[in-house]
């Protein structure tokens, strides 16, 4: 009987254990993500959009997804690169996650630049399209 008190007792020890180290860990990944999207936006506003954007991943990487604040940085610095296809996905993350007052204050005026620059994107393809039909037409005339 006493043996089967033993292995209960290290088998939860072991549980405990195991857990202390997981949260340890889960602590440790969180403040590295931070580090990380601190440090994302120090470069975003020195206009380092590569370098934001690719700390950006490594914060999503160590805090095992990404969230509204990643999302809406990382929109912002697609804006400042002018890739509104992908500043529009950013945004459409963002706004999926439910993001904080402050955060929307932040990215609503990008949401009505890139849908402005993303509608002007589209009219000009259409023109393009356009003006190649005519050409077409005249040189088949």
């Amino acid at each position: 009987m006493m043996l089967i008190n033993k292995l209960h007792l290290k088998y939860y020890l072991f549980i405990f254990l195991s857990f202390l180290i997981f949260i340890g860990n889960a602590q440790n990944n969180e403040a590295k993500s931070k580090a990380y999207y601190f440090s994302a936006q120090e470069q975003y506003e020195s206009k380092k959009y590569d370098s934001a954007l690719s700390l950006l991943e490594k914060s999503e990487e160590a805090g095992g997804a990404t969230n509204a604040y990643i999302e809406a940085l990382r929109a912002e610095c697609y804006v400042g690169k002018k890739d509104w296809g992908k500043a529009k996905k950013s945004l459409d993350k963002c706004f999926n996650m439910d993001p904080s007052n402050e955060t929307l204050k932040r990215v609503s005026p990008l949401l009505l630049k890139v849908d402005e620059e993303l509608n002007k994107e589209k009219e000009a393809e259409e023109k393009r399209i356009l003006a190649e039909r005519a050409a077409e037409e005249e040189r088949l005339r």
